[in-house]
């Protein structure tokens, strides 16, 4: 999975409702951002960084898009992210557990070694 900074997940996110509308890109070029808080030249930007990391898909004519799509991986980005997070929290309680069962196994080793 790629890694996206914050910024992008920000922008991902606000053009989920977008996702395949012809309307939308016509805006931005108008610079009228139709998505509220992220300026027109930014929304191009981070559009390009998506397109290049495959979570959006742009359609281009004339060397300008004319409308996007997000892919399979942009969509499951918050279900993939939050799955490997369980995971490394798994491992690291894992980790956790077995060091504290060596620790005691040490201590009891230590203990009975005393006697």
């Amino acid at each position: 999975m790629p890694h996206v900074n914050r910024s992008l997940v920000k922008t991902l996110r606000k053009l989920h409702p977008f996702d395949g509308t012809e309307d939308f890109m016509p805006r931005v070029y108008a610079q009228e951002s139709p998505v509220e808080g992220l300026a027109c030249k930014r929304l191009l930007n981070d559009m390009a960084d998506l397109e290049r990391l495959g979570m959006i898909r742009v359609f281009r004519h004339d060397g300008r898009i004319q409308w996007f799509t997000i892919t399979s991986d942009g969509r499951d980005y918050y279900w993939n992210r939050a799955y490997e997070l369980a995971c490394a929290m798994g491992r690291g309680l894992g980790q956790l557990f077995i060091g504290a069962f060596g620790g005691m196994l040490a201590a009891l080793i230590t203990c009975l070694a005393a006697m």
